[in-house]
Formats: C-alpha cells, sequence, structure tokens
C-alpha cells in the first residue's frame, strides 16, 4: 500500500482555480444562507435547560479573568470548571452589552459557531479534489435535525464539534504537503 486513501481518494493540494471555483463560492453563499436562518430562527428557540447554568458559568469565568484571577467561584460551581469557558466567556460579556437580550444573544453566537464547521468542510472536499463534496457535507449537516436543532442552544457540543472539524482539516492540509513549515503546524496546533 502506497498511501494513506486508496487510489483516486487521495488528498490533493487545492490549485489557485479550485479555491476560485464554483463550489467555494456556493460554500459562501452556505454561510449567508446559515446567517439569515440563524437571524430567522434564534429567537423561537426560548430558553434550554442548561441556559441559565451555562450564563452563570460564563459570568463567573468572566469574573475571574476581569479580576485578575482572584475571584475564583467560578471554580466552585458545579462541576463545570471540566468544560471549556471560551464560548461561555464571549457569550457573558456579548450579555452584559445587551442584558435584556441575552438568551438570544446566546444562541446567535452559538449558532455563528455552528457555521464555522462550513469552511473546513469545503476544505476537505478541495483536498479530495472533489470540491462540491465539501458543500454537499456542510448542506447535509445543517439539514441533520439534531446538529441544526442543537446549533443555536448547545454551547458545549457545537462548539467542540466545529472545533474537530478544523483541527481535523488543519492536520489533513499539512499532511497533504508532505512539508510541515512553522504556519502550518502552529495552525493544526491551534485548532487541536
Amino acid at each position: 500500500m502506497t498511501g494513506v486513501l486508496p487510489g483516486r481518494f487521495r488528498l490533493r493540494l487545492p490549485n489557485r482555480r479550485a479555491s476560485r471555483s464554483a463550489a467555494a463560492v456556493a460554500g459562501a453563499c452556505l454561510m449567508f444562507v446559515g446567517l439569515v436562518l440563524i437571524a430567522c430562527t434564534a429567537g423561537d428557540y426560548g430558553v434550554a435547560w442548561d441556559d441559565y447554568v451555562q450564563s452563570r458559568y460564563g459570568e463567573l469565568v468572566l469574573d475571574y479573568f476581569l479580576s485578575g484571577g482572584h475571584d475564583r467561584a467560578c471554580n466552585e460551581f458545579l462541576d463545570l470548571k471540566f468544560y471549556a469557558p471560551t464560548f461561555e466567556i464571549v457569550a457573558a460579556a456579548a450579555a452584559r452589552i445587551l442584558p435584556e437580550q441575552a438568551i438570544e444573544v446566546r444562541h446567535v453566537l452559538c449558532g455563528l459557531v455552528a457555521l464555522l464547521a462550513v469552511p473546513p468542510l469545503v476544505g476537505f472536499g478541495r483536498l479530495l479534489g472533489r470540491p462540491w463534496l465539501g458543500v454537499i457535507a456542510s448542506v447535509m449537516l445543517f439539514l441533520c435535525p439534531v446538529f441544526y436543532g442543537h446549533a443555536l442552544i448547545n454551547s458545549k457540543d457545537v462548539p467542540f464539534a466545529v472545533g474537530f472539524t478544523w483541527s481535523m482539516y488543519a492536520l489533513a492540509a499539512m499532511f497533504a504537503k508532505d512539508e510541515f513549515k512553522w504556519r502550518e503546524a502552529l495552525g493544526a496546533g491551534l485548532a487541536v
């Protein structure tokens, strides 16, 4: 066996034409349509069962950083210290700007994070030499009721899924080049 993937499914570097192809434009259009759908549906989600708990955790972690590490109440709040608080910090900061719409802001932000799954999926299609494959994968992902149903309210699993998608794409793109430069290695490391 001479490769990781058999025959015609070998990873290929995208050429300049492929990155400007109709599939890339379709991926950008998907992101725009996703923005419109998020804007139209975010207000209809209501309050998720863990919105209060996650919001409170975000406020506590934000207070930790704003206090210079002195306010450690976030470490005693349930068992959430074992969860990555990145999304929760951003949502808590946005909620302080728009306190009357705190829940809707959380849902919109979570939806925007879910949209970030489109570029690496389109990139995978280009790496496989099938640019439309990534576009179709993106459409299928957002048509999946479980993914879109959680896309606006699940602030733990959706960011994790998007981060996983980016990390796999970054690693695949790096290995497709057979040459590890600092920039690619750093990008893959940050994604992972």
